[in-house]
């Protein structure tokens, strides 16, 4: 039974909330000052719009000073643990599919560890000093160019011409935040010029092309007449949630990819726990297709609310001014993330003497609330002084956050595990569709099977024969011996 916490005001009693302590041990990924994986510079910056996949990967955007070769500031796009080797994805004047990358940004991952990322690249042959491109990295990071500014995109069926990607810049104005929707696909959204006028459009890559979902004019998804989508996140199985907004007002939807299957699950006027939503936004999905986001109510609270798909209802779980169980309250509630558990991770205020910033989780099936980490937290030998917006949560209850220390430095960390991820489990109801649904089954192994017989990426499970669950990138007979043997103990 899923027992969500009901708001914190006058007209609602709040129930009794239990309380978890989580013992955090962060490890750091990234930090100010930590060489290249290659030696040549050290971090000067991290920027706070980072991935992260339920291998415990984050993938990140920074830049290096103090290069061997004179440059300075030289950008990159990497993917570390804190404990493997670190890959670069991407650095500035690496070989692109034009001359070479001039800008990086806005990385997101996968659990094949794919990583889409937008780079602003060095065309000379085109005669642009930087054209701005989505592009997909394998995991041996060869690149696909997902959508290229300055070109046409598909699906316009019109009478103005020419129809072309216009920008990537964020902001509204160009790309709204890209996800991956599962392994080799994306789905983005891309200010469009189409004739004379500017537009926006939401589209998806199927692997080999852009599909146009919707754009300017167009409904979009039920909720009105399109004008731009923000806030995306997809899960693998080509369903994705979106901050969308319309002539008639905002709202966040779901949806399959292929267009089957959408609903607008919240919108300003919709009823949340005897109040009204003024606008919601931030949405995460997971597996199961629930939905948690932010709402910013009528009585001048802000809410994390959650969206049961199965059962298609709307419930507040915690607001501005519900108290913890050891006594404080909470405000400044933002950036809510859902895994496959059932569990949020979120950021607020914590109103105590002195105040603090946490990093918070909610488990939807108890009521169980658990502080993180917190502002005042010691980390690598020194307090915390900040925590980022940004945080990303995984199916092993792993948390990605950005902080601050006392001596000025800035840096990406992760919580541990709170969970063992059932790596067997890789099917829903004997349906092959990679979805796991918390049993091992024959429709586990089979799938499995079928993955490893094709050379899916997917089923890349060890190192160099070593039984460890990290990919190489070749699959072979260690792989699927790996897998038999955790199929054959089912999960923890």
């Amino acid at each position: 039974m899923k027992t969500p916490l009901a708001l914190a005001l006058a007209a609602i009693a709040a129930p009794v909330l239990t309380s978890s302590l989580s013992v955090a041990s962060p490890t750091i990924v990234a930090i100010e000052g930590q060489a290249a994986p290659d030696g040549n510079g050290t971090i000067n910056f991290i920027s706070n719009d980072f991935g992260f996949n339920n291998l415990g990967e984050v993938v990140y955007e920074t830049q290096y000073t103090g290069l061997s070769d004179g440059r300075v500031n030289e950008k990159a796009i990497i993917v570390a643990d804190g404990s493997s080797p670190e890959r670069t994805v991407a650095r500035g004047g690496f070989t692109a599919p034009q001359d070479g990358f001039q800008g990086l940004f806005r990385p997101r991952i996968n659990d094949a560890s794919e990583v889409l990322f937008l780079g602003f690249i060095n065309d000379t042959a085109g005669g642009d000093s930087s054209r701005e491109t989505l592009l997909l990295a394998s995991p041996t990071d060869v690149y696909t160019a997902v959508a290229v500014e300055n070109t046409d995109f598909p699906g316009y069926v019109g009478a103005q011409s020419p129809a072309w990607y216009r920008d990537f810049s964020s902001g509204g104005g160009g790309l709204g935040d890209p996800d991956l929707a599962g392994p080799g696909r994306a789905v983005f959204a891309s200010s469009l010029t189409i004739g004379s006028s500017v537009n926006q459009g939401l589209f998806w890559f199927d692997g080999s092309n852009d599909q146009l979902l919707t754009y300017s004019g167009f409904n979009a998804f039920g909720l009105g007449t399109f004008i731009g989508a923000f806030g995306i996140d997809a899960d693998d199985s080509d369903v994705f949630a979106a901050d969308i907004s319309t002539f008639s007002g905002r709202g966040i939807v779901t949806a399959n990819v292929d267009g089957s299957d959408s609903r607008v699950i919240a919108q300003g006027g919709d009823a949340l726990a005897g109040t009204t939503i003024d606008v919601a936004f931030e949405p995460s999905i997971n597996s199961e297709r629930d939905v948690v986001f932010t709402a910013n109510l009528d009585v001048g609270v802000r809410a994390l609310a959650y969206y049961d798909h199965s059962a298609a209802t709307l419930s507040s779980l915690v607001a501005n001014g519900d108290a913890l169980p050891s006594g404080p309250t909470l405000a400044g509630l933002t950036t809510p993330r859902l895994n496959d558990a059932g569990v949020m991770a979120f950021r607020a205020t914590v109103n105590s003497v002195p105040f603090r910033v946490s990093i918070l989780t909610y488990d939807i099936a108890t009521g169980t609330i658990a502080e993180v980490v917190s502002t005042g937290d010691m980390l690598a030998g020194e307090t915390i002084t900040s925590i980022g917006q940004d945080l990303e949560i995984n199916n092993s209850g792993q948390i990605a956050f950005d902080f601050r220390l006392a001596d000025g430095r800035d840096g990406l960390a992760v919580t541990e595990a709170t969970a063992a991820p059932c790596v067997a489990d890789v099917t829903t109801d004997g349906t092959s569709n990679g979805m796991p649904d918390g049993e091992v089954t024959l429709s586990d192994f089979s799938f499995y099977l079928s993955l490893w017989a094709g050379g899916d990426a997917a089923a890349d499970l060890t190192t160099d024969g070593s039984a460890n669950g990290v990919p190489d990138g070749s699959v072979t007979l260690s792989d699927f011996s790996f897998y038999l043997s955790l199929w054959s103990a089912g999960c923890p």
